[in-house]
């Protein structure tokens, strides 16, 4: 089931009529796109999570690995699902590099569940009330992905040693 974008009145927007979707101050939308989980968007965590471990890196640089110009366009999606986060190299994100949460390793060897849709307001993730989570499905990298005889789907085991390659950064995820 997909679930429909949602609407979020910014907290200091004092002119707001009900069923509008674009601010009437300055017409910024108020729209709360929903992302899914999807088999493409985990193709490209794999993708990238691979070039990490041949490279012996948790940096991945994204000129790298052999991505097409739509699944870079939605490599930043998967931080809505805490999957990946941008570098920073002190207050500074990094151009092109990314980093695989450990949350994102867990994911890939099987180790956790994650939301299957999330939502964004002005780049910004909004998390689910605890109402509205209970109806949204929880899955692992198996449920997304399906049968494990697909092209690119790897063994838990060969993510099994996942913390060789994760960020040591501990504040993300």
């Amino acid at each position: 089931m997909a679930r429909k974008p949602s609407l979020k009145v910014p907290d200091d927007c004092s002119c707001y009529v009900e069923g509008d979707e674009r601010c009437r101050c300055c017409g910024a939308s108020l729209v709360m796109p929903v992302s899914t989980l999807t088999r493409g968007l985990v193709g490209i965590l794999v993708a990238c999570a691979n070039e990490g471990r041949r490279k012996r890196t948790y940096i991945i640089d994204t000129a790298d690995v052999n991505l097409s110009h739509s699944q870079l366009n939605n490599l930043q999606k998967l931080r809505h699902f805490g999957l990946m986060v941008k570098h920073m190299d002190g207050d500074h994100q990094v151009p092109r590099h990314w980093v695989i949460t450990t949350r994102g390793w867990e994911f890939l060897a099987g180790e956790v569940r994650v939301f299957k849709n999330m939502r964004s307001f002005r780049n910004r993730i909004v998390h689910w009330s605890e109402e509205e989570a209970n109806d949204i499905p929880m899955v692992s990298i198996s449920d997304v992905l399906g049968d494990k005889d697909d092209p690119y789907w790897l063994q838990k085991s060969d993510y099994a040693g996942w913390r060789e390659f994760a960020n040591p950064q501990e504040r993300l995820f």
